[in-house]
């Protein structure tokens, strides 16, 4: 799933704009490219701060094949209209590192913090960069990429008990909530797939 993002102004309290995906574009804009590119994942989401990330140089989105422990370079620039209160590194889920931003003003009046970190990838996995802004009134303000994937032979990615556990509880408790306003289709597959979890929670660690 590419991540995109929308607005819902009017049915949520925020202005129009406010939740926005851009999709990286070096040939110049054309509506078939954004289309392509966002399904790639060349983008990030935002409610507020910009963050282009690039790792070995490539967009996100793009897949890395390699060998276990391999060492990856993840650059790139961060930057809000106020101070950020920190840049996050996860992979897998798990946030691996946690940057202090540098929050260097620009001519423009921005806050820019430079991105410059390697991290080593021991299986199969994705990873994401996410920051966020420091605002007065506390309101979260945030970015996030769309994933790097990395593919390592022989290590592919297994579902911690954590996120199983989380899965489980979501689909029982919407089976629960849409049970009186449901089809019985419709729920059907609300219990496949609570039943294919249950499945996967067999083999995790």
């Amino acid at each position: 799933m590419r991540p995109t993002a929308g607005t819902a102004s009017g049915v949520h309290p925020v202005p129009l704009g406010f939740g926005r995906v851009y999709v990286h574009q070096p040939k110049g804009f054309s509506y078939d490219g954004w289309v392509a590119g966002l399904d790639r994942g060349n983008s990030f989401v935002t409610t507020g701060p910009m963050l282009f990330v690039k790792m070995d140089g490539q967009d996100a989105g793009t897949t890395f094949k390699a060998d276990a422990g391999r060492e990856f370079h993840v650059t790139g620039d961060a930057l809000g209209a106020v101070p950020l209160e920190r840049i996050e590194i996860v992979v897998n889920g798990e946030v691996t590192r946690t940057v202090k931003p540098a929050n260097r003003k620009t001519a423009a009046g921005a806050y820019s913090t430079p991105l410059d970190e390697k991290i080593k990838f021991a299986e199969s996995g994705w990873l994401i960069v996410r920051c966020y802004e420091d605002r007065p009134d506390k309101r979260v303000r945030f970015a996030h990429t769309s994933p790097f994937p990395v593919d390592v032979p022989g290590k592919p990615v297994r579902p911690r008990r954590a996120e199983i556990d989380f899965l489980l509880q979501r689909v029982t408790d919407e089976i629960a909530r849409s049970e009186k306003v449901l089809p019985a289709a419709a729920l059907e597959e609300y219990r496949e797939a609570l039943r294919i979890y249950q499945d996967i929670a067999k083999t995790a660690r």
